[in-house]
């Protein structure tokens, strides 16, 4: 080979690695911007939680495009009722900010700025809706009073007490006669002890075709729930015979079948 070609080659050699070096250096350079670009919001930052006094709003940051690491702070603004003429509120700089009675009427929104080592820039959110004031507390529900007769509300009877049907008075007190109506009365009680007003007294003769249906009666001040029955046509009046009564005792508004409620048989005899 001779020395003219050889120089030739390392001519060659040589350059190529200098485009090389090139290349590699404007990489590097290229990275090394990214690296020291300040941070771009690629979404707002948001704000969720009601606008009330008294509420915890919560702030997020949004979305930021970075090269490298990015550290957040945040600053809570107070704007007027049209979302404008926005201000910095004194100390709130957290993430979540609990609102004022001072912020009644305004609209609030955040302010977040983003930093890493190419420089810092902000973004901030949509304004939240008009602040209302906190939510009435809801007003305590009245104890009921005790009745004029001394007995305690129904509605104070919750279980594990139960209802109790414990007297039951007739008149007449022998049936003798389909033209005179029954008149019953039921004493009902709680299980707790005294008796109980405002219980409503289911009572139906059995079988069905004894005496005439009657409504649902509630207890009164004493206690005690009368109904009038009339003895049917269809029941044959006969000494020694017994007239049956299902009588049942409940809380208004429970279950029928469960609750507070009771029931119970009872009867009267026939003259």
């Amino acid at each position: 080979m001779s020395t003219q070609t050889h120089r030739s080659r390392l001519a060659i050699v040589a350059g190529m690695a200098a485009a090389g070096l090139a290349a590699v250096s404007v990489l590097a350079g290229s990275g090394s911007a990214a690296a020291s670009a300040a941070p771009k919001n690629t979404s707002k930052p948001t704000i969720s939680g009601p606008a009330r006094v008294g509420a915890v709003l919560k702030g997020d940051p949004g979305s930021w495009k970075s090269g490298s690491t990015v550290r957040f702070s945040f600053h809570w603004q107070r704007c007027n009722e049209n979302g404008g003429s926005c201000r910095n509120i004194g100390g709130a700089t957290g993430r979540e900010f609990t609102v004022r009675v001072s912020d009644v009427r305004h609209r609030l929104r955040l302010l977040v700025a983003a930093t890493n080592r190419g420089g810092r820039q902000r973004a901030v959110s949509d304004p939240t809706g008009v602040v209302r004031g906190a939510s009435p507390a809801p007003k305590p529900r009245p104890k009921p009073k005790p009745s004029a007769g001394g007995c305690k509300p129904v509605a104070d009877v919750s279980l594990p007490n139960q209802l109790l049907v414990d007297q039951i008075r007739y008149s007449p007190s022998v049936i003798r006669s389909r033209s005179e109506p029954l008149v019953a009365r039921f004493h009902v009680v709680a299980t707790a002890g005294g008796c109980v007003s405002g219980a409503l007294v289911y009572a139906v003769g059995v079988p069905f075709d004894r005496l005439s249906k009657a409504a649902e009666t509630p207890t009164g001040g004493d206690g005690w729930a009368t109904i009038s029955f009339h003895v049917l046509p269809t029941f044959q009046l006969r000494r020694g015979n017994l007239v049956v009564i299902f009588v049942r005792g409940r809380k208004p508004g429970d279950s029928v079948l469960a609750g507070v409620s009771t029931r119970r048989l009872v009867s009267v005899r026939v003259g």
